[in-house]
């Protein structure tokens, strides 16, 4: 238990460090604070694959390095997020928009991320044609 304990401790350490890096240099110039974005997506893009079933260890992040990014981008999200959202709308939407489609290559999802959202929209047609079947069935009892 001791040692669980100091793990914890470490491994904390070790983030709140993480942080301070980047929280210096995303607050250091707009040109750091682009190159760090830069990097996040870079990360993210090159570990896209981490959401498929079958997935080459050797190919993606380790767990550890993801977790600690996962922190380091919850910290510096707090300014502007917390459980009641209440500071959400400090957030420039067309900003975080354009954000994404830049640096976030969605041309090589996975599989299993497409194969969902044609699931979603299969059954969002069917939900539609059972809503106009239903309507039809009632127009034809009243005749």
């Amino acid at each position: 238990m001791y040692l669980h304990h100091i793990s914890l401790e470490l491994t904390a350490g070790v983030q709140n460090s993480l942080f301070q890096v980047f929280n210096t240099l995303v607050r250091a110039s707009p040109e750091s604070r682009e190159a760090v974005l830069q990097y996040f997506a870079r990360v993210i893009n090159l570990n896209v694959k981490r959401a498929g079933l079958q997935v080459g260890e050797d190919t993606i992040a380790t767990d550890s390095f993801m977790v600690n990014l996962q922190t380091v981008l919850y910290r510096l999200a707090e300014p502007f997020m917390d459980a009641n959202y209440t500071k959400v709308g400090r957030l420039d939407s067309d900003f975080t928009v354009g954000l994404t489609s830049i640096l976030l290559d969605r041309s090589d999802r996975p599989t299993l991320l497409r194969l969902f959202d044609e699931a979603r929209n299969e059954r969002r047609d069917e939900d539609q044609g059972h809503e106009r079947g239903r309507h039809s069935m009632a127009v034809r009892e009243w005749q």
